[in-house]
């Protein structure tokens, strides 16, 4: 008989908790002082926070960041309104491993990979992007995509994100992921 463990999908390690850690540190800077300077007037912000956007956008040659459509403004409203909160809240339940990070990391990680999809579109497919910065753009943008859906794939497949070491233990030796393993559809 075929049986199924509740936790099927690896959960934490040391490797992937410093990686989330991280991108959400890393996030928070990168929001507050470049993403809100599509939206702010240009007024509110240092002259040190205007010349790095303008040194990114020079060597990058990023047609999103000095254009700034009104689809950009809108995923980043909802990235300053949304995200940054989270990151916050994310740093400080992975530092203390606490589970109830699962289904906010999963709202959270659903919305960043669907937000970031439309930016990768358009360094992929709009002609006013340079086609010799298609790669280095992708380079920047794709890891926005990637890790959060790492993140989803780790706590959708994980009731308990942070297993104790009774439950490490008995992850261990399961058989690999297979029919009836996504704990989530259940």
């Amino acid at each position: 008989p075929h049986t199924t463990h509740p936790a099927m999908a690896p959960s934490s390690t040391p490797i992937s908790d410093t990686v989330f850690t991280y991108f959400f540190a890393s996030h928070i800077p990168a929001t507050m002082i470049i993403g809100t300077q599509i939206l702010l007037p240009e007024r509110l912000f240092p002259s040190w926070a205007k010349n790095l956007l303008q040194f990114y956008i020079e060597k990058v040659n990023d047609p999103l960041l000095e254009s700034r459509p009104v689809w950009l403004k809108s995923l980043m409203a909802a990235e300053c309104a949304l995200q940054l909160p989270f990151f916050f809240y994310a740093i400080r339940a992975f530092r203390k491993r606490d589970n109830r990070i699962r289904l906010p990391a999963i709202v959270y990680a659903s919305h960043a990979a669907t937000t970031v999809l439309p930016v990768l579109a358009s360094v992929l497919f709009d002609p006013d992007t340079p086609s010799d910065k298609r790669a280095l753009l992708c380079g920047v943008y794709l890891p926005y995509f990637c890790i959060p859906l790492w993140l989803l794939y780790r706590m959708l497949n994980n009731p308990e994100p942070f297993p104790t070491t009774k439950d490490q233990e008995e992850t261990s030796s399961l058989e690999p992921p297979g029919e009836g393993n996504w704990v989530w559809l259940k």
